[in-house]
Order: C-alpha cells, then sequence, then structure tokens
C-alpha cells in the first residue's frame, strides 16, 4: 500500500490536473510502444532530485490500472525506496537474486493491485552497480519481462551511477526525467553517455513545470526522439 503523500497518487486518486497529466504520458508511452513495441523501459534522469522515481512509480501504477501486467524493478542501487513506499519488504530483491541465483519469481512481491508487482533493490544494494555489470543481471531482467506486459525500471542517476548505463542496455527503452528550468549541461551530458551505449532516449519528460508554464500540465512527454524546449 502506497503511504500518504502529496506526490505519489495511490490506488484511487482524487481527479486532478496532476493524474490528468499522468494519464497523458501513460497514453504517450502506449503510442510509442504500438510505434515501435518494447517490453521493457528504463526511467532515468541525468542528476538526482528530478523526480524519476516518484514517476516511476506513478506511471507503474497508472497502466498496471489500466489492465497491464506490471513489474516495477527499484534499479536505484544508490538510493533505493519504492520497498518504503509500498511498505515491501526490502530483501530479497534483485542484487540478491545475482548473488545466489535463485528464482526470479522469488524476488517478485505483489501489491494491493493483482496488475502490478514490485522487485526491490535488494539488500546487497550497496553492490549494484557492480552487479549490474555481472552476466547474472541481464538473465534477471529478462526473466523478469518475459513474466509482465510491461518491466519498468527506476534507476540511479546516470551521472552519477555507472550501474545506470549497464542497466539500459538491458532494456528495449529509455526515458530521461528533467527538472523544468534545470541546468541544460547535465541532460546533455546524459544523453551523450545513453548515446554511446547505444540506447538514445525516446523521449523526455520534463518535471515540475509551473502553472504559469502552462496550466493543468504537471508533466509532458516529448515525442519519439529527445528534444528540448
Amino acid at each position: 500500500m502506497l503511504r500518504s503523500n502529496e506526490v505519489l497518487l495511490g490506488q484511487d486518486p482524487p481527479h486532478s490536473n496532476y493524474l490528468e497529466a499522468y494519464r497523458r504520458l501513460r497514453t504517450t508511452v502506449f503510442a510509442l510502444r504500438d510505434e515501435t513495441p518494447f517490453r521493457s523501459l528504463l526511467i532515468t534522469s541525468a542528476a538526482p532530485n528530478e523526480g524519476k522515481s516518484v514517476i516511476s512509480m506513478n506511471i507503474s501504477l497508472l497502466i498496471a490500472q489500466a489492465g497491464f501486467r506490471v513489474i516495477l524493478v527499484d534499479g536505484d542501487f544508490a538510493h533505493p525506496g519504492v520497498h518504503l513506499e509500498w511498505e515491501l519488504r526490502e530483501a530479497p530483491g534483485i542484487t540478491d537474486a545475482c548473488l545466489t541465483n535463485m528464482d526470479p519469481e522469488a524476488i517478485i512481491q505483489p501489491t494491493e493491485l493483482d496488475t502490478l508487482r514490485v522487485v526491490t533493490a535488494g539488500a546487497a544494494a550497496s553492490r549494484g552497480p557492480d552487479l549490474a555489470s555481472s552476466p547474472q543481471m541481464p538473465a534477471i531482467m529478462q526473466a523478469l519481462a518475459e513474466r509482465c506486459d510491461l518491466l519498468i525500471a527506476d534507476s540511479a542517476p546516470v551521472l552519477g551511477s555507472a550501474g545506470t548505463l549497464q542497466l539500459a542496455r538491458m532494456v528495449d527503452c529509455v526515458v530521461l526525467v528533467a527538472r523544468a528550468r534545470g541546468n541544460v549541461a547535465p541532460v546533455r551530458r546524459a544523453l551523450k553517455l545513453l548515446k554511446d551505449v547505444g540506447r538514445d532516449p525516446r523521449g523526455i519528460i520534463v518535471n515540475d513545470i509551473l502553472d504559469q508554464d502552462t496550466p493543468a500540465h504537471s508533466y509532458y512527454y516529448y515525442g519519439s526522439n529527445p528534444k528540448t524546449l
């Protein structure tokens, strides 16, 4: 169950512009899948505090509410927090599976929504950046993707962890989160690093747009190719 939080939607959120913005984001994700089908999506950012984890959790919830089987993976090994928000056990998680070769099914935890399940970072999260380079991690990510309609991974910022670039190579699609009015230089650097590993982001989610910027929109998703305002 999601804890009460003004930015996390929960299972039955009241109608708001914030909720409608997420519904539009969900529609865009579906449109991208129709354009070029994918089963796994990495949501990351260039730097910390861009809002990527909240976006990962909320869009996972909204897509699951549409009837799709979603598995949300906490790949932010520096600051894992998905298990706290859903009040789940910390371990075993994906890092534990890398170390013990356990069945991927054993690390998937249910939520109150039947179509949404969660894989935590695990007790060995501090070793996550190294384990992301292990031969076990791609196999586990693939096995998880085969157990759902869409796997969504929340990762550490690109510029803060080499493990994020490794995870990006294991998914079909990457999107980047950037806070409005932030420094564009880190975003450009992150885009280049992702491109260098063959994972050009399919889009950029611009977060924290103010009312004076555009009324009634909290989030925007920009197209099939990353572009800035």
